[in-house]
């Protein structure tokens, strides 16, 4: 159908911009840092949790080889928040619009899981 055309169209140039501009980019120190201090500005508040959400599995070899150490890269946001749930390593059942935003369906199943993941961190 012409829907199902126009979204693997959207897809394939969505893959083909990130595979471009990994070639030439790489990790900003200072977005890392940010991070850093928007979790120690939140915990004054609340819970802070850090949550890596899925991407297409094309999306996230393109990831994995843009940046290998992600998760090494995020250690101190990981360590400052009270859980980290990466999706990148759990089986990716969802689908996408155009390999990085979730459907609407795959996005309340997504937020489902987060819930229930942080309910069983506070039992």
């Amino acid at each position: 159908s012409n829907l199902v055309h126009s979204v693997q169209r959207a897809i394939n140039e969505m893959f083909e911009t990130y595979r471009n501009k990994s070639i030439y980019r790489t990790g900003s120190e200072s977005r890392i840092e940010y991070l850093d201090t928007i979790i120690e500005f939140l915990s004054n508040h609340g819970d802070v949790y850090v949550v890596r959400l899925p991407v297409h599995k094309k999306m996230l070899s393109i990831e994995q080889q843009y940046m290998p150490d992600f998760n090494e890269k995020i250690s101190n946001a990981i360590i400052k928040s009270k859980g980290y749930l990466d999706f990148s390593t759990l089986d990716n059942e969802y689908s996408y619009t155009d390999g990085n935003h979730l459907t609407k369906t795959s996005a309340k199943k997504v937020t489902q899981n987060i819930g229930e993941w942080i309910s069983d961190i506070e039992e």
